[in-house]
């Protein structure tokens, strides 16, 4: 007989959440340590993830826009920049009026995407 005949089977554990990971579903297994103290601490925890979760949705909608709009100003499409640039414009607006960006940052962006489209030079017209 073999030594593996009478070794017993090897259990693998099982991964057992904790009891708060159905209160606290958002939080990674690495921040179980960081728990809070209290009920409003929990509460102001989850509000602070559902926030960031949203303001993260907002902030890849900036980021997407921005890159289109850079897309159209290298091939040249100036009317397509500036129906871009119009959407952009009130996105960031709106983003600053959540509280997602600051108004400044807003402003300084929309200053900066208007001043490289007046730079662009219309396409010329295809005979």
């Amino acid at each position: 007989m073999t030594v593996a005949q009478f070794e017993p089977a090897r259990q693998i554990p099982k991964l057992t959440l904790p009891k708060y990971w159905l209160v606290y579903p958002f939080l990674k297994e690495t921040e179980f340590f960081n728990m809070p103290n209290t009920k409003s601490a929990g509460r102001r925890m989850r509000n602070s993830a559902r926030k960031h979760s949203q303001n993260q949705t907002v902030k890849s909608r900036l980021h997407n826009l921005e890159t289109d709009y850079a897309k159209f100003l290298v091939a040249g499409k100036k009317e397509d920049a500036s129906k871009t640039l119009r959407v952009l414009t009130s996105a960031l607006d709106k983003a600053a009026k959540k509280g997602v960006i600051h108004r400044a940052r807003a402003n300084r962006s929309k200053s900066r995407l208007s001043i490289r489209l007046n730079a662009v030079k219309p396409a010329a017209p295809a005979v």
